[in-house]
């Protein structure tokens, strides 16, 4: 189930970068039919093999797994199952990459939040 996140940001990715297959895969060192697999959710790729595109991709690992197009209900309905989460019903987990500034804005929000509360 995985995968269909992990695919839709490569191809979100290769779009916004204008990156085509046979980039990706002369840069990854992986074929273009492996990657056109991983693209129709076809192969289930190792941790190495994500790495390898991550860094082709010149993106950290973990943006590909990052939230995507899908919402959970979308994924549960076409992998027949329900899917668990650390989290209660009606919370998403989202996870971004921020500049400096944006991480120091953000704290900031944070804790002037949190502060907010607990009066």
């Amino acid at each position: 189930m995985y995968i269909k996140i992990v695919s839709t940001n490569i191809l979100r990715i290769m779009q916004e970068k204008r990156i085509t297959q046979e980039i990706l895969a002369h840069k990854s060192g992986l074929s273009v039919p492996f990657l056109s697999e991983i693209g129709r959710n076809l192969a289930n790729p190792s941790i190495k093999t994500l790495e390898s595109i991550a860094d082709a991709l010149e993106v950290p690992l973990p943006s590909l797994f990052q939230a995507t197009d899908f919402d959970l209900s979308d994924l549960e309905d076409s992998s027949n199952e329900e899917i668990k989460t650390h989290l209660p019903r009606g919370y998403q987990a989202v996870y971004l990459i921020l500049t400096d500034i944006q991480a120091f804005e953000a704290k900031q929000w944070d804790k002037e939040n949190k502060a907010k509360l607990k009066k």
